[in-house]
């Protein structure tokens, strides 16, 4: 594998001299290696195996990225930004000009590794939930004046709550169904699906408007400098058009919740709501000022929609054998699904609350 790697960055335009790729970063989907040069005058790089089983676009994938980073660059570089400002991830294209390349069955990339930020997987304070979520605010607003059309839809109906139901039924008819606490989460899902496929009604009726969006704001997709202040948002895949509750909803589902994405202990599993009022009013700091009352009158419904989704697909992928997600073991995503739909019965007790506190800071 080490001698590929080698190869494999070797088709990228680089500078210097790589010295060692290693493994870097965690997550569900992609493999990450960071590439150390070995002159200090030239930079260090990050490079990415593309999932290209869950991103069957691997070019329009690319072009949203590139389109996206590029837009903000200028914008940042135009703004004359202070050291504190933030920072778009930078592509690094092969010595033929392309964003990606092809290694046996695999899709690579490489972008210009940031030097000095960190990912933070579970905050620890509401002054960090407040600055991801202002982060991840920020980059909505940063782009509000890009054409969202133009984007790719680089997973088509990613957060489509009818259809995902649907499959999920699907799914569900084909396998045998014997234990109680799989009875239970399949019973919730039947339950309360109706309910939070609000958001989707109102999109196809022309009410919400389409704005491009990251779609996948687990905390740990932006990074913070050394002051706890975030300053890159990070993991580009999945942006393209959407709903800007989708980055409201994970951002409140991956910063706000008191336990881990995967904690089996139910009881543990809630909304911390001192993190719900600092994500909130982090997140509406730069885009109040963007969106519309009726999308500001429904933000909760993305933070119980989000939620809600994630126990959805990973109860999908665990009946269907776990082909989705990577998993420690096999009910993995078992548990996933059940920590996550806990999550949501607990949020829809406590909507009422929850749309106080969006009316406070909207």
């Amino acid at each position: 594998m080490k001698d590929d790697l080698s190869q494999i960055i070797s088709k990228f335009d680089t500078q210097g001299s790589i010295e060692a790729i290693e493994p870097f970063g965690g997550g569900h989907i992609n493999d990450s290696f960071r590439a150390m040069n070995t002159r200090s005058q030239f930079p260090n790089y990050f490079l990415q195996r593309i999932n290209h089983h869950v991103f069957k676009d691997v070019e329009g994938m690319m072009n949203n990225i590139q389109s996206v980073t590029a837009f903000l660059s200028k914008k940042y570089n135009e703004q004359s930004l202070d050291e504190d400002g933030m920072l778009a991830l930078q592509i690094v294209k092969t010595l033929d000009g392309a964003l990606y390349t092809k290694w046996g069955d695999s899709y690579w990339r490489l972008y210009l590794l940031i030097e000095g930020l960190q990912s933070i997987d579970i905050p620890s304070s509401a002054d960090i939930v407040f600055e991801g979520a202002k982060g991840f605010g920020q980059f909505i607003a940063d782009l509000h004046h890009f054409d969202a059309n133009s984007l790719t839809h680089t997973i088509p109906y990613f957060h489509h709550m009818p259809r995902r139901l649907k499959r999920f039924e699907e799914v569900v008819s084909d396998v045998s169904v014997d234990k109680d606490e799989e009875k239970q989460a399949i019973q919730f899902v039947r339950k309360v699906g109706n309910e939070l496929c609000e958001l989707q009604r109102l999109l196809d009726q022309g009410s919400l408007p389409l704005r491009v969006t990251h779609n996948d704001t687990k905390f740990n997709n932006i990074l913070f400098d050394a002051k706890n202040k975030a300053r890159c948002v990070i993991d580009l895949d999945t942006v393209m058009p959407g709903l800007v509750h989708y980055d409201f909803g994970d951002g409140v589902r991956t910063s706000t919740c008191t336990s881990d994405e995967d904690e089996s202990d139910l009881d543990k599993v809630d909304i911390d709501a001192e993190f719900f009022e600092a994500y909130t009013s982090g997140f509406l700091e730069d885009t109040r000022g963007i969106l519309s009352d009726l999308e500001t009158q429904t933000m909760v419904e993305g933070a119980l929609m989000m939620p809600f989704i994630m126990g959805v697909r990973f109860l999908t992928d665990y009946f269907e054998g776990n082909k989705y997600y990577k998993t420690a073991y096999p009910t993995h995503n078992l548990v996933r699904a059940k920590c996550q739909l806990e999550l949501t019965r607990k949020m829809l007790a406590r909507k009422a609350d929850l749309i106080s506190i969006v009316k406070k800071y909207s």
